[in-house]
């Protein structure tokens, strides 16, 4: 942390990077800037942090004798920062703010989120300020046409694994939620927030509270681990 710069974004966010890569910061804190601005104040403010990486048994022996495995914990409220890669930073505050996790478990498999509300609103939340491609592939599959349902709802790209997978009808919901009025749907997530980041409470709930269709039945999905280069 002595060795980093940061930056406070709508005093929601801190994102903080080593000096040496610090010329990113604007960059990222401008991907992050719209989705602070329609978080809920009773969401917590967290930080977005660079960190190593890697394991600690990676690390050149001089280091890793001064250092344990406690060292390179992070703290609940630290999302790790991915500097190369500024959507994938929105992403994962958005994800952080519902409770989704930002990295898949020790096995690289995602969680599913099928029919559930909190992961169409981590979307609406990464899509703030995004439009054209960036917005398409936000919420679009690379394979929206397979008849593997998980790759039908699986939003990572090639050499990139994601730490969540939806289904389609998730998707396409989250597409109509994103089509509303901002001011309206941020109203509607802020009157009832804990209910729409609660695992219990389905997609149909929340398109149903703000006068869209029903997106289900939902696909069945399995998770399996994700590709990286």
């Amino acid at each position: 942390q002595d060795h980093q710069e940061c930056r406070d974004v709508d005093g929601r966010v801190m994102v903080c990077m080593f000096a040496l890569h610090a010329e990113h910061l604007d960059v990222i804190a401008e991907k992050i800037i719209p989705i602070a601005q329609v978080l809920p104040a009773t969401v917590d403010p967290l930080t977005v942090r660079q960190v190593y990486g890697d394991d600690i048994e990676s690390l050149p022996p001089e280091v890793r004798r001064r250092l344990t495995a406690a060292d390179l914990a992070r703290p609940a409220d630290e999302v790790s920062l991915n500097f190369d890669a500024p959507l994938d930073a929105a992403r994962d505050v958005a994800l952080h703010a519902v409770g989704l996790p930002t990295a898949p478990d020790d096995e690289q498999l995602p969680l599913v989120v099928a029919g559930e509300a909190r992961g169409v609103v981590a979307l609406w939340l990464t899509t703030r300020g995004l439009g054209g491609r960036e917005l398409r592939e936000a919420t679009t599959s690379a394979n929206a046409s397979s008849a593997d349902s998980f790759d039908r709802g699986n939003l990572a790209r090639e050499c990139s694994v994601l730490s969540v997978v939806w289904s389609a009808q998730d998707l396409a919901a989250a597409r109509a939620l994103i089509g509303l009025d901002e001011g309206a749907v941020e109203t509607a997530l802020s009157d009832d927030w804990d209910r729409w980041i609660d695992p219990a409470t389905s997609t149909d709930e929340l398109m149903a509270a703000v006068g869209l269709a029903p997106a289900g039945p939902f696909d069945q999905i399995v998770a399996r681990p994700g590709t990286s280069c």
